[in-house]
């Protein structure tokens, strides 16, 4: 940082860029989704008050005072500090942007946790096909079909999918309501972020979240996927544009000038 002595710092809720610009009396661009738990007025579930609070003296812990927040997400509370923070839809990857969605018949399962492996058993029951990742194998057991982490393929199976059972995290989330497909989300447990995604989802009328992948309430949520489709369908289309313009004017306001 001395030898290239920059004139502004941005970060994407990391701690050492954090300290680095109040050490220097560098100025901060804070750019990222998590600052909606600080930044925000939004709804949550009554019951997960604690972890709310938990998550929010954490993320105010990380980023210390920076001149402007940029925030994005799928959903937009209101803003507790209009002056210094703006809401923008989430920043999308190239590769997916240049996809057409299309319904196809299988649902697009991506699950991190090994426990979910013996869940997956469970799916067999059901008359749908489903395209599963996060398990680190190829194979085909019946109606499941595992695969790999491959990008290229994922996204073609995203975006050819019926439907996305997903964690709560927030990219996937947000590609899956740009190429809008209903979503099943299951949040990890205390993880307040994406409980509140989930949360959102739900209330947003994209699909639905639950504590676990419950064979019952996945053929539920399957039974309903035209009431979610229906819901996506009025999401309008989004690029980058309007928050790279919003960098660009905050990097020309707030650039220390040496």
């Amino acid at each position: 940082y001395k030898r290239i002595k920059p004139n502004i710092i941005i970060s994407d809720f990391e701690n050492y860029s954090s300290m680095l610009s109040k050490l220097m009396n560098i100025p901060l661009i804070s750019l990222d989704n998590i600052h909606m738990l600080t930044q925000c007025e939004y709804d949550y579930p009554p019951n997960h008050r604690i972890d709310m609070l938990t998550a929010k003296a954490v993320t105010k812990s990380y980023i210390l005072r920076p001149k402007r927040h940029i925030i994005t997400s799928f959903f937009y509370p209101p803003l507790k500090h209009p002056h210094m923070t703006a809401l923008y839809p989430p920043v999308l990857r190239e590769e997916i942007m240049k996809l057409t969605p299309e319904e196809g018949d299988h649902v697009l399962v991506y699950q991190t946790a090994e426990s979910s492996l013996n869940l997956m058993e469970e799916l067999k029951k059901l008359d749908h096909e489903f395209i599963i990742y996060g398990f680190h194998k190829d194979e085909v057991d019946e109606n499941l079909t595992y695969r790999s982490f491959n990008e290229d393929q994922i996204y073609e199976d995203m975006r050819t999918a019926k439907a996305i059972i997903v964690n709560g995290g927030f990219t996937m989330i947000s590609e899956a309501i740009y190429l809008k497909k209903p979503i099943y989300s299951t949040p990890a447990h205390k993880n307040f972020e994406q409980i509140l995604n989930g949360f959102y989802v739900e209330k947003l009328g994209f699909g639905e979240t639950h504590e676990s992948l419950d064979v019952e309430k996945i053929e539920s949520f399957l039974n309903n996927l035209d009431k979610y489709q229906e819901n996506l369908n009025k999401v309008e289309p989004w690029d980058n544009t309007e928050i790279l313009k919003d960098l660009d004017l905050s990097i020309e306001k707030y650039a220390r000038l040496d």
